[in-house]
């Protein structure tokens, strides 16, 4: 369904708080890796908006082209906005990530276009937010293990990341055990 059949009115691409980290939410999918790198880059808002192309507003045929980058290059994904649902009362609702509490669909659009981007949905169903940092913004990402690296060196990357405005995720990653 598209969102505006969800809702019931036109929907809002930003909410009515603008762009906001808290607007992501997990549903059915376990694509928490791809999902915490959003929350992160919310953390930018002009840069969560040039993924969008820097759109202003829900276009009205539902239409995006997502920026993605792959191999050093910039690779567009367009995709329209019918989204998977499932019945859920006397209605329906997302499968996958749904709208903000501020009526946001940003992060359900962008999911979508992910799972394109990575041949389906179930093809996010596991991964490392160093790949999708690297997806949303081109740049270099590194990820540091926490059980093999010495607390000082976390810690002085946390702190170096944090002075330098860099864009931080963590996760958590069973062992078996």
């Amino acid at each position: 369904m598209r969102p505006a059949n969800l809702d019931g009115h036109k929907p809002s691409l930003w909410g009515s708080q603008g762009v906001r980290p808290a607007a992501v939410s997990q549903g059915d999918l376990g694509d928490c890796w791809w999902l915490v790198s959003l929350a992160a880059l919310a953390e930018w808002p002009e840069k969560l908006k040039a993924v969008f192309g820097n759109i202003d507003q829900y276009p009205e045929d539902g239409m995006f082209k997502i920026n993605f980058h792959v191999r050093g290059e910039k690779k567009r994904v367009t995709i329209d906005d019918l989204l998977p649902v499932k019945k859920w009362g006397s209605g329906f609702k997302t499968i996958n990530s749904s709208k903000s509490p501020n009526g946001a669909w940003w992060g359900p659009i962008i999911e979508k276009a992910a799972a394109k981007f990575f041949g389906r949905y179930e093809n996010m169903d596991g991964g490392f937010p160093t790949e999708s940092f690297y997806a949303l913004t081109g740049k270099p990402t590194h990820q540091y293990v926490n059980a093999k690296t010495d607390e000082s060196l976390l810690w002085s990357a946390l702190v170096e990341g944090e002075r330098d405005d860099l864009m931080m995720a963590g996760s958590v990653v069973s062992d078996g055990r």
